[in-house]
């Protein structure tokens, strides 16, 4: 299967990546996507995430972070059927720690919190390299609803050494908390 990078929903990730491809400041730095299930919110950023990866001329890497470890080990399976799909046999996977990379980019797919509780409240861990001098940071955060605002600016604060940041929070409608 050949990769295919237009975007059929979520166009502006078109526009974003010709702005990363030119190494330009993003004209938006925070995307919103809100839809029902099956809506294509997930596929649109794994898409994003590879052809990022792929694209020689885009210095980036992404994280795809989830609440629960448990969550991210299935967005970790989706985004490696997606990667199967390419045919393309050069990424280098780690299901351990659920890091994919190809060249000298990498996508982590991270959950913030495991079950194990202490004294009612649940462990965040956020041990995170820097992007080593990369242009793009993306980070998504899916289902953002289930985070409070203290481990969003806390996990944005703790990935460090890049030039941009895109932020990006998914979310299904009925699920936004005002």
């Amino acid at each position: 299967m050949r990769f295919n990078q237009q975007f059929k929903h979520f166009r502006y990730f078109n526009d974003l990546l010709q702005q990363m491809r030119k190494k330009q400041r993003t004209t938006a730095n925070t995307f919103y996507l809100c839809g029902s299930r099956k809506s294509g919110k997930t596929t649109a950023y794994q898409n994003l995430a590879l052809a990022m990866l792929l694209m020689s001329d885009i210095s980036a890497d992404a994280y795809f972070v989830r609440k629960q470890v448990q969550d991210a080990n299935e967005l970790f399976k989706e985004f490696n059927a997606l990667i199967e799909q390419t045919e393309i046999n050069r990424f280098y996977i780690n299901k351990s720690s659920r890091i994919i990379k190809y060249d000298n980019k990498e996508v982590r797919i991270m959950g913030l919190e495991t079950n194990t509780k202490t004294d009612g409240k649940s462990k965040v861990k956020l041990g995170l390299a820097t992007g080593r001098n990369k242009d793009y940071g993306v980070i998504v955060f899916e289902e953002c609803y289930e985070f409070n605002e203290d481990q969003i600016n806390a996990f944005i604060e703790a990935v460090r050494g890049y030039k941009y940041f895109i932020i990006i929070y998914a979310s299904n409608p009925w699920s936004i908390k005002n």
